[in-house]
């Protein structure tokens, strides 16, 4: 399918929650500080030092401006009266951008450019966190109606012809607006923070509601009224997503397969892909379940042929993986700067598709001897009964390496 701009969009914000500027604020943040007249007049880049310096004071006064504007939004006539200034900060934020590349290609470093001094105090005073607080606020109200001002904020102004800005929505839009809004409810009204509940069949009807709408959601892409009034709907979910994925979906293998593992959907591109990459990982667990146990059995015989040509590779030891005891050893050259590489190399190699990607963990493990763990993850599969539903994980054990 063609992938939904919005959707990409709401990536960012679902997640890490990176706002717009993170990845430029980073890279000032990295280059802020000042050096005196004398170091300053040694350095091959000074001129640069102070073009960004200017730069920075330029940013400033068009957040300042443009957050005035948002602030006083609405209605319809007030929120295209801000979408200029959005504009302007769009425009001042990727000359902010190449000015910090610029200094840095020239030499500036960290430590030459760290200290007290007036650039970092005007990286300091950037109004970006209020900025991104109006951009999310106003968003949620549909931009007051203003196709002008969310164009601005999603960066999407020349995409768009004056016949489209001005379209009206279209029957077909409106009914698949119509279905989303009506997933929208079904997700808030079991999503309850106080009560680990849903009604019953939730995971039936919210795909079924998803199959329903999606036929019309690439057609939105030509419709910013449309795209705006999704971008609503999914801004006002976003606490009611998080609370799902917190939830492990409920443990529902349904929700698991079509939102995580493999995502095929509008309502999974509202997740970003750390949300995705990281979701089996952090949700791991052990059960010493019957038929699991043969399920995740199965799965190791039938990958025996794989796992054997991978430990000739790598010349793995004692150990087979399967439990935090008999876990494997590392080769040599794999220490703690790269033994999480290793072990996605590892689930790829031996479990082909059905890897799982891991990264460092939070917590380090221990196996009932007292010595600490990582693991390898794999998919494992799933079974028909109603309580064990879930995606079961194959759990590959190393001992963590020096």
């Amino acid at each position: 399918m063609q992938q939904f701009s919005a959707q990409k969009r709401l990536n960012k914000y679902m997640g890490t929650f990176r706002h717009h500027f993170a990845a430029t604020l980073a890279l000032m943040l990295c280059l802020s500080g000042t050096l005196s007249a004398q170091q300053k007049a040694q350095l091959p880049y000074a001129p640069r030092l102070e073009a960004f310096r200017t730069q920075a004071e330029q940013m400033s006064r068009a957040l300042y401006a443009a957050n005035a504007a948002l602030e006083a939004a609405h209605n319809t006539d007030s929120a295209d009266a801000a979408a200029p200034l959005v504009l302007a900060v769009q425009e001042q934020h990727a000359l902010m951008t190449a000015a910090a590349q610029a200094m840095e290609q020239a030499g500036a470093t960290v430590t030459d450019l760290y200290g007290k001094g007036k650039l970092r105090q005007i990286l300091r005073r950037l109004p970006i966190g209020r900025y991104n607080d109006l951009h999310h606020e106003l968003l949620a109200k549909g931009c007051h109606g203003s196709v002008r001002l969310y164009l601005a904020l999603t960066g999407r102004s020349s995409q768009f012809s004056e016949e489209q800005i001005n379209a009206p929505l279209s029957e077909a839009d409106t009914a698949t607006l119509h279905r989303v809004a009506e997933l929208m409810e079904l997700l808030r009204s079991n999503t309850n923070p106080r009560e680990w509940k849903t009604e019953p069949d939730f995971a039936r009807k919210l795909l079924a509601l998803i199959d329903s709408a999606q036929p019309g959601i690439a057609a939105m892409q030509h419709s910013p009224a449309a795209l705006m009034q999704f971008d609503a709907l999914a801004e006002a979910a976003r606490p009611h997503l998080q609370l799902l994925y917190e939830r492990s979906f409920y443990e529902l293998g349904d929700l698991e397969e079509r939102l995580m593992r493999r995502p095929d959907n509008f309502l999974a591109d509202l997740y970003s892909d750390y949300y995705r990459r990281t979701y089996f990982d952090r949700r791991a667990h052990i059960t010493n379940h019957p038929s699991i146990r043969k399920l995740i059995q199965s799965r190791w015989e039938s990958a025996a042929p794989a796992l054997a040509e991978f430990r000739k590779k790598y010349d793995l030891e004692q150990g087979d993986g399967r439990t935090p005891e008999t876990a494997f050893t590392f080769p040599p050259h794999i220490n703690r700067s790269n033994y999480v590489a290793f072990l996605n190399e590892f689930a790829q190699s031996v479990f082909g598709e059905d890897a799982l990607y891991v990264q460092t963990p939070l917590q380090q493990e221990q196996n009932k001897f007292g010595k600490r763990i990582v693991r390898a993850l794999a998919y494992g599969g799933r079974l028909l009964e109603p309580q064990l539903n879930e995606i079961h994980l194959i759990n590959c054990y190393f001992y963590l390496p020096k």
